[in-house]
């Protein structure tokens, strides 16, 4: 470890009596400093556009869930709804436009 620094502190020294050689090192400095700084802010940009249409994608699919859910829970207590009005399965069934396979499926209590 000790040469590398020794090499460097030559590489150092040389560099900074010679101004041309001092300013081309600084110029590339500021340059690879330039590019560095360039990189991160792309993926920061990068990272804040992913985050943004993944939040947009799972509004939009919770909106869709939600819909699809409320349909369900809508559909069930107007089935409930019908059964206690006095009406068979196969009624409701037909009235509904569902089978009656499904209209007896809501209409059973859940067991445990």
């Amino acid at each position: 470890m000790d040469i590398a620094i020794q090499k460097a502190q030559q590489k150092i020294t040389f560099v900074s009596r010679d101004k041309e050689a001092l300013r081309a090192y600084q110029m590339r400095e500021m340059a690879l400093s330039d590019f560095t700084s360039g990189i991160n802010g792309a993926r920061k940009e990068g990272r804040e556009e992913g985050i943004a249409i993944g939040e947009q994608q799972g509004i939009a699919r919770g909106i869709a869930i939600g819909q699809q859910q409320g349909i369900a829970i809508g559909q069930q207590q107007v089935i409930l709804n019908l059964s206690q009005s006095g009406l068979s399965a196969a009624e409701i069934a037909r009235l509904a436009g569902l089978s009656n396979e499904d209209v007896e499926h809501i209409l059973q209590p859940p067991t445990n």
